[in-house]
């Protein structure tokens, strides 16, 4: 029975993040269910997460309540190289996540719009490309990317559970990709856009492409229609000694292209320059082009965006709400907006009665990013954590120290990897070093090192095989599936039994020094003691899928019958042979 249910699971997954794709094909266009959206924990919003085929993912943030006979606003953005939904959305700073948390805060400045737009209610819908590359994106889909675009925005608009009034387009970096695709996409640019604003986006315009003619064509549909484009002069700007652009390249001159050939085809553009920026603008108000002056030659690609203001700017020039959304500059008009940090906000008990693993797996489904981290942090440092997971396991370990002499180290560790639930149904639960590092703290606990994870898998009662999974590996519905998969091999085994060969480890280690911002992840024992993965620090630290398991081991350790710390073994010039295979672990800890 739980194999049957087991491929129910895998087989509605596949078909709810694939079934969209049948009408790129030209088959008869499918029936759009609503985002599956679900209450946030902040600013009284909803939000929700989808994945398309076509390597698209969605997530979707709006308010509370959509109201009848109010003008629905949706304002797609595509997120710049190199950033994911989450980072995009943005979270106050907090000296644990990283920079890219805190350059755009387009959830901010969205929430900032609502305020100055109480007469609307305004869908925002982030769009994060397969990769974190739309240049890429575009590539890999080749002459069907118009195509495949204009159908992710169809998706988005259809999937609100009310057919949005207008729509704005906005790209920062990289993301401008997805709007020359709009551009280009068969019809042109659909009738109910109503601004399209570049953030840095702009290089790749090309009037041989046809852009020029579309914008014209869609600016003279409707006199509400806004074109806004904001860049910087990066002409000279050096990085590591070398200039950022080419002699022909950047937003800079892309936007004087953009301005002449818009002139040329008898938009009355008047230029102008004011309070060092170079301005394009037509009196009516439908274009507004700005290049801000670089004497200092900086680097101020990410600036105007979240800085700046750059978003909430676009989205209010040449409208009633311009002079009171707060100026095209600093300081940021959007700071009593900022989502807070989970890593920082104080840790809340959790219901007295836990939820069900696998209900809890299925509501992470449809939290973003930051929430979904929040609540892990909260169920487990609460009552949601099975007391099983609590009952540590001692591992011995026997080696020489840099004295020479042999030593005996018993560590304690969880029996299994975290998880959340009741006693009798739990799922154990991936996250990010970072909520794992929180939690190791409530409990006065660390992370493994390699050394560890292979003396636990030595010391395991029960050494299961692997068993990997090929799709859909970052979805909570997949932690899910996996953890059942786990379940059945366990059979009625013990349920405090030391068991490995489940999951790989999130661990310590020096090559944490190496790069800022990362997970090091080691494990997943074959039968024979082999690890599937050897050690890597590739991924982002914000990097989670269903593959990753956190054990933790209790700081006190018992050294040749004396009380230690386990962060001071690592460090320990003589003992750390103990705990590391690869010298003093000079970084004990995440962030």
């Amino acid at each position: 029975m739980k194999q049957t249910w087991i491929k129910k699971l895998r087989w509605g997954l596949v078909a709810a993040l694939t079934g969209f794709g049948l009408s790129h094909r030209g088959s008869a266009a499918p029936v759009i269910e609503p985002a599956p959206l679900r209450p946030s924990r902040w600013f009284g919003e909803r939000v929700a997460e989808v994945r398309l085929e076509s390597g698209v993912r969605l997530v979707y943030v709006l308010p509370n309540a959509l109201r009848p006979g109010r003008r629905l606003r949706l304002v797609f953005y595509t997120t710049p190289n190199g950033n994911s939904c989450e980072q995009t959305l943005g979270a106050a700073k907090d000296g644990v996540l990283d920079w890219r948390f805190d350059i755009q805060h387009v959830g901010a400045q969205i929430r900032r719009l609502r305020a100055l737009r109480p007469d609307e209610d305004i869908a925002l819908v982030i769009a994060e490309a397969d990769g974190y590359s739309w240049p890429a994106w575009r590539q890999k889909q080749g002459a069907e990317a118009p195509r495949q675009a204009l159908a992710c925005l169809a998706y988005a608009r259809a999937s609100l559970g009310h057919t949005p009034d207008v729509i704005d387009l906005a790209a920062h970096s990289g993301g401008g990709s997805f709007l020359w695709c709009i551009l280009e996409s068969p019809g042109g640019i659909p009738h109910d856009i109503e601004r399209i604003t570049f953030l840095d986006a702009n290089y790749s315009f090309s009037d041989e492409a046809g852009h020029t003619r579309e914008f014209q064509r869609w600016l003279a549909g409707d006199p509400a229609r806004r074109l806004t484009v904001l860049s910087y002069d990066d002409r000279e700007v050096m990085l590591d000694g070398k200039p950022i652009v080419s002699p022909t390249g950047g937003a800079y001159r892309a936007t004087e292209r953009m301005a002449g050939a818009l002139k040329a085809s008898g938009r009355s553009l008047e230029e102008s320059h004011v309070e060092g920026r170079r301005r394009w603008t037509e009196p009516a108000g439908a274009v507004f082009f700005e290049v801000s002056d670089n004497p200092d030659r900086k680097i101020l690609h990410t600036v105007l965006v979240g800085e700046w203001n750059g978003l909430l700017h676009g989205e209010t020039v040449g409208g009633p709400q311009a002079a009171s959304g707060g100026r095209y500059g600093p300081p940021r008009a959007y700071l009593e907006w900022i989502a807070p940090s989970p890593y920082q906000t104080p840790v809340t008990a959790s219901a007295d009665v836990p939820p069900a693993g696998s209900r809890f797996l299925e509501q992470l489904a449809h939290l973003p990013f930051l929430e979904r981290e929040a609540e892990i942090i909260r169920q487990i440092c609460g009552t949601g954590s099975p007391r099983i997971l609590r009952n540590w396991h001692p591992v011995t370990i026997r080696a020489k120290g840099a004295d020479n002499l042999e030593h005996t180290a018993v560590f304690e560790v969880t029996p299994d990897y975290l998880g959340v639930g009741t006693e009798t149904d739990w799922a154990r639960v991936p996250m990010t070093p970072l909520a794992a590092q929180r939690i190791a703290d409530h409990f006065r606990a660390d992370l493994p090192t390699t050394r560890l994870a292979d003396a636990i898998w030595e010391a395991a009662e029960l050494k299961l095989d692997p068993r990997p999974l090929t799709f859909q590996r970052e979805s909570p519905l997949s932690f899910l599936l996996h953890d059942r998969i786990i379940d059945a091999q366990r059979g009625n085994a013990t349920p405090t039994a030391l068991v490995a060969g489940i999951k790989k480890d999130l661990v310590l280690t020096n090559r944490l020094r190496e790069q800022p911002n990362k997970v090091a992840i080691y494990g997943w024992h074959y039968p024979n003691g082999a690890p599937i993965q050897p050690l890597t620090i590739v991924h982002r630290d914000t990097y989670v899928d269903y593959s990753h398991g956190v054990r933790l081991v209790r700081r006190r350790v018992l050294v040749d019958g004396k009380e230690h710390d386990y962060r001071d073994l690592l460090t320990d010039p003589v003992l750390h042979p103990l705990v590391s295979s690869e010298g003093p672990i000079s970084a004990p800890r995440y962030p």
